[in-house]
């Protein structure tokens, strides 16, 4: 390259011979200097870095094939946490009956009313208001390895539960957790004719709730903490809650919905299930059927119709049959360990 003198003394023969004209137009002329074409020349090529052979010509696709392509992690999945005793159809989908039953083979769930202290009976909690709450109540327990869940309010828990804030919601989350704490829960686990675990009980056992009463049972619910019954913790949820995958969860919007994914999730996951299995409609209505009285019939009709529209929108590998379903293994989700003593439910 030309020395920092060298190029001053060039662009100063430059301005010099910048001469303007009658007209105003301004032309370029030649004057003698000793900084000629032939010494810039000469001058740069001394500067230069000798090369050895030809230039290197590089190609494109030979770059591509050489170069290593750093793949960003995948995001982590966040998790919901539920277990199996409690991950499907035990609380009722609608209405607000006063005993609810719910068999899943080796076990049967047997949720009824409370009562205030009036004697006033509280119904059920129904729904997937009550099915979400449960759930994050659940996954915050499960998360923080205790049974004492902290609730900043009632928009906190909505929005941990997936749910939006309005008026109507506001008050529904109020009536569910208040159902919730007043049933009493009877869990019948039931392996072998000659053992069985039984659990019986509340499933909180601390909740601050400030009740205004009048003819139409109104309430004001101000939650600050929720203690889950220490024997339910110990007994259901410690070291026995399953990790769900929450967006997956979340996209259920309905409490049928809600249900067929929270059971299909683990049950055609390869760690339960190594080939494909069949299940006959009877079976089923045991496990999501509205009530003892409804007819066989209608409730093929509806739990077909609700489990295509789940193959459709969750990608579920599920053969509806005329005698019933067959469930083919599926990659897990949420890969975990499974723990002794747990059953499938079926």
């Amino acid at each position: 390259m030309p020395t920092k003198d060298k190029m001053v003394a060039i662009l100063e023969d430059l301005r010099s011979s910048v001469v303007a004209n009658k007209k105003g137009r301004v032309a370029i002329e030649a004057k003698s200097s000793d900084a000629t074409p032939e010494k810039i020349k000469e001058d740069v090529s001394s500067n230069e870095l000798p090369i050895s052979g030809p230039l290197p010509i590089y190609d494109d696709l030979e770059v591509a094939k050489t170069d290593k392509i750093l793949e960003l992690p995948a995001p982590r999945k966040e998790l919901v946490f539920m277990p199996l005793a409690l991950q499907s159809s035990w609380m009722p989908r609608k209405g607000n009956p006063d005993v609810y039953i719910r068999k899943f083979r080796s076990s049967t769930i047997i949720t009824t009313q409370g009562y205030t202290p009036s004697g006033c009976p509280v119904k059920l909690p129904s729904g997937l208001m009550s099915r979400r709450i449960l759930l994050s109540l659940i996954t915050m327990a499960t998360q923080n390895q205790s049974p004492c869940v902290e609730v900043p309010s009632i928009k906190g828990l909505l929005e941990w539960s997936g749910l939006m804030m309005t008026g109507r919601s506001h008050k529904s989350c109020q009536r569910n957790l208040f159902q919730m704490a007043m049933m009493n829960l009877d869990l019948w686990f039931q392996p072998t004719e000659r053992k069985a675990t039984i659990y019986k009980g509340n499933i909180f056992n601390k909740i601050e709730v400030t009740i205004e009463q009048d003819n139409q049972q109104q309430f004001s619910f101000i939650p600050n903490e929720v203690i889950f019954d220490d024997a339910f913790y110990r007994s259901v949820i410690e070291n026995k809650a399953v990790p769900y995958n929450r967006e997956e969860i979340m996209k259920a919007s309905s409490a049928y919905e809600h249900d067929l994914i929270m059971w299909l999730y683990q049950r055609q996951s390869r760690d339960y299930l190594q080939k494909p299995v069949h299940l006959n409609y009877s079976l089923m209505q045991e496990q999501f059927g509205t009530s003892k009285t409804e007819k066989p019939a209608m409730f093929r009709h509806r739990f077909k119709k609700e489990l295509r529209n789940v193959i459709k929108k969750h990608g579920r590998k599920i053969d509806v049959r005329k005698d019933g379903i067959v469930l083919h293994p599926m990659a897990p989700a949420v890969p975990y360990k499974r723990q002794g003593g747990f059953s499938k439910f079926y």
